[in-house]
């Protein structure tokens, strides 16, 4: 058996990197019967890290400091986060995804600047800028603009087709989030 791989992130420190962690853990599953284990994971890959639940993904192009893999969350507090590599289990395939999204959602662009005092500001203009009988989740939104995040772009999809994804990035090129809308439509 070979040895555990625990990363551990203290927020002091370490301010950047943990802010992005708890951005991007925020869309994972934290359902407890979830069978889909891979979606309670953090995905490391390369260039990003990432998280979802499949009703949503967050991801920051950031270096962290970890093998590529999946890990488990052992702890998540606002103080330190503890990781656990895992084996055997393969995350969704959401570059695809992503880079779908980003070839759809070019035309109209909402801008989401600020902090959390101005949300039903920003949220009366993301969904005044949705095509007809989109709806999502809105606490799925408000964790996109949690944190007083400097400046986040929102691309809604330019064939204003109510299935297609919300795509969010920050001007810094970091952040990025897809929302997935619940479809209410024929």
């Amino acid at each position: 058996m070979g040895t555990t791989e625990i990363v551990k992130i203290a927020a002091k420190g370490n301010e950047v990197l943990f802010d992005h962690c708890k951005f991007v853990l925020r869309a994972r599953s934290t359902d407890a019967d979830e069978l889909r284990f891979v979606l309670k994971r953090l995905h490391v890959t390369a260039d990003y890290f990432e998280a979802t639940d499949g009703h949503r993904l967050h991801r920051a192009t950031f270096n962290f400091p970890a093998k590529v893999g999946l890990y488990e969350i052992l702890k998540s507090t606002k103080t330190e986060i503890w990781l656990e590599r895992t084996e055997g289990e393969k995350f969704p395939d959401s570059y695809s995804v992503v880079e779908d999204a980003k070839k759809k959602c070019t035309i109209r662009k909402v801008s989401v600047e600020g902090s959390i005092k101005q949300y039903s500001i920003k949220l009366f203009t993301l969904i005044r800028s949705l095509p007809f009988q989109t709806c999502f989740e809105i606490k799925y939104y408000r964790d996109i603009i949690f944190e007083e995040i400097d400046i986040m772009d929102v691309f809604i999809s330019k064939y204003k087709n109510p299935r297609d994804p919300i795509y969010f990035k920050d001007r810094d090129g970091v952040r990025e989030a897809l929302l997935m809308p619940i479809y209410t439509g024929q």
